[in-house]
């Protein structure tokens, strides 16, 4: 509502659902490559492991990305035109977000499920749910506060914007970017298979 204020509830719904079917043929064409039938198990494997670190590492970069542009929409010396430009950029960043880390949901469930007994995977899935449904709650709140501590704050002529949330947003983009780099580069580092992959 930021960058379209005359537009109503029904023309953003519309607009927001536009991605959702390319989300899904990503998320197909994604998992049908890191399930490579014709690979090895090993190979397969660690086509998955690719999928998924990769998919996650990107995730953060653009999530870093998206607060950078929000970062510049406040802070920057920009006229309005070009605020309102930083504000549509960092929406179409986080639109590649979603669209890219829901890519990876297929091959990591595989991964999964390959690492874990069968006894144990009821236990494990709703552990893995769990933390996530944690993240939904401590993520925004931590988010909230960062905002709160560092703005930076909307222009006097804004009094609301999502640019107020641009720290923040670096912030943890940053710290996942660091760790999803890190877990890829130590997994695909021990988990790279020595036979060929048409083996």
């Amino acid at each position: 509502r930021e960058l379209f204020p005359a537009w109503s509830e029904r023309d953003v719904g519309f607009v927001t659902a536009v991605p959702v079917p390319i989300q899904i043929v990503c998320t197909v064409l994604a998992s049908r490559w890191a399930d490579d039938a014709a690979l090895a198990p090993s190979a397969r494997h660690y086509r998955r492991l690719k999928v998924v670190c990769g998919a996650y590492t990107a995730s953060a970069a653009l999530v870093v990305a998206v607060g950078v542009a929000m970062v510049c929409s406040v802070l920057g010396s920009f006229d309005e035109s070009q605020r309102r430009g930083l504000s549509l950029a960092s929406m179409v960043l986080n639109v590649a977000y979603a669209m890219v880390s829901l890519a990876a949901a297929g091959p990591f469930w595989s991964l999964h499920h390959a690492n874990v007994p069968p006894e144990d995977r009821a236990i494990s899935i709703a552990a893995v749910n769990c933390i996530g449904n944690l993240g939904g709650f401590v993520g925004p709140y931590l988010r909230g506060a960062l905002a709160d501590t560092l703005g930076p704050r909307c222009p006097p002529v804004r009094h609301d914007c999502v640019g107020q949330w641009g720290w923040g947003t670096v912030i943890m983009g940053g710290g996942a970017l660091l760790l999803s780099s890190s877990l890829a580069i130590a997994a695909c580092a021990r988990l790279r298979p020595s036979c060929s992959p048409r083996a």
